[in-house]
């Protein structure tokens, strides 16, 4: 998939690229590949990270939250060209994850999203991100989630979609909501329904009611979807003047020599 903001398909690259003034990264990798690195990785997580893993009473889940926090970590650290471990991050005005510390940092914004062995982290200079992956599956109940969570013209198109096709259709408006909502960095603030995807391809707009009954209105939002196998599918939004998203996979190779760096950094 190639078109105004996404360039070519996957790259695996054998250092990590910079990013100048509107440019998006997305790295994509799978946690069970690098499940060897999962001790070195640990001991990158920040306090507060360390104290959401012990949330998780799975084991996998756990190990899943390690690997990709560490994949952030190490990401960050080329991007920012500081050590891995001493990458600190506080919660925006509406939650969303944020770089804490240096002033210069915040020209950096960042978001994750893990689904079923697939985890992205989308990088933006100059700009928000959002991501959003999920694991394409049969749901119960599929009109009545329609109904609630899609907007009026999505639920017209979904309506007119073909029954084989509308749980895809479904999960891929789902998939676009929730990363434009992360990029917006809004939460809970507005409802999913209040947003419509349709109308941010078309016209770079987004914009309805806050749960709060107050108007919003979102300008220079790109949403595009993003080239995963059939099983997966995955949304990138970006609000500001992006220029390029370059796509990339993440190869233990590239990983170890990066952790590898980080260990140098420590002995020094």
């Amino acid at each position: 998939m190639s078109d105004d903001l996404i360039r070519g398909g996957w790259e695996i690259p054998d250092t990590v690229p910079g990013l100048k003034p509107g440019e998006i990264a997305v790295w994509q990798f799978s946690p069970k590949e690098f499940t060897h690195f999962t001790r070195p990785m640990g001991k990158l997580l920040s306090v507060d990270e360390k104290s959401r893993r012990e949330r998780f009473l799975n084991d996998k889940a756990r190990q899943e939250f390690i690997l990709s926090h560490g994949v952030l970590h190490c990401l960050l650290a080329k991007l920012l060209q500081q050590s891995a471990a001493s990458i600190e991050f506080k919660a925006g005005a509406q939650g969303k994850p944020q770089l804490a510390g240096r002033e210069q940092t915040q020209r950096l914004s960042f978001n994750l999203t893990h689904t079923e062995n697939a985890s992205l982290i989308a990088f933006g200079c100059d700009c928000e991100v959002g991501i959003d992956a999920e694991k394409v599956q049969a749901m119960l109940d599929l009109k009545r989630l329609a109904r609630t969570y899609l907007s009026l013209e999505e639920y017209s198109a979904w309506i007119g979609t073909s029954t084989e096709r509308q749980g895809a259709q479904f999960l891929d408006c789902w998939c676009a909501k929730e990363a434009l909502l992360k990029a917006a960095g809004c939460g809970l603030a507005i409802h999913p329904s209040q947003v419509n995807t349709l109308e941010a391809i078309s016209s770079g707009t987004v914009r309805g009611m806050r749960e709060n009954g107050c108007f919003f209105e979102f300008r220079e939002c790109r949403l595009r979807k993003l080239p995963l196998p059939a099983e997966t599918c995955g949304w990138l939004a970006v609000f500001g003047s992006a220029r390029e998203a370059r796509l990339y996979r993440l190869e233990a190779h590239l990983l170890a020599d990066m952790l590898s760096s980080e260990g140098r950094k420590v002995e020094k």
